[in-house]
């Protein structure tokens, strides 16, 4: 039995150490989902085949965005948590500005554009879904 008193099997989450000295992490590469979204470079942190939860790292230009195309993930819970800057996201047309340290949950499968809401500073984001994204690269690039 787990810690919830629930009897179902849960597949092992096996331990994985990436260290950023070692590697670079797995960047993805700048995305850009049209024409009109400023350049976002997207590191894959967790390894491409876990199952359980996807952990990505995304640096945002200064007045940067993901572009005008409305798009969801193929998984069920999204975390949105700034490390450093400000960003806006839209989620079903409310807006939530966010600072460094603060964090946004919600469903992923809801669109959710997304902008650096500083003219003069980039900013870096930690993305955590869950479960797992199918297949990051593919989903991402």
């Amino acid at each position: 039995m787990n810690l919830l008193g629930l009897t179902a099997e849960v597949p092992e989450c096996a331990p994985v150490l990436g260290r950023a000295s070692e590697d670079a992490g797995n960047p993805l590469g700048a995305r850009s989902l049209d024409r009109q979204a400023t350049i976002a470079v997207d590191t894959l942190i967790t390894p491409e085949r876990e199952r359980h939860v996807t952990v990505l790292e995304s640096s945002v230009a200064p007045g940067g965005s993901g572009g005008t195309v409305l798009y969801t993930l193929p998984s069920e819970c999204e975390v949105c948590f700034v490390l450093e800057g400000r960003i806006e996201i839209d989620v079903e047309g409310e807006f939530f500005e966010l600072e460094a340290g603060d964090a946004l949950t919600f469903g992923a499968s809801v669109p959710h554009p997304r902008r650096n809401a500083a003219p003069d500073a980039g900013a870096r984001l930690l993305w955590i879904l869950a479960p797992a994204l199918p297949d990051p690269r593919m989903t991402l690039e």
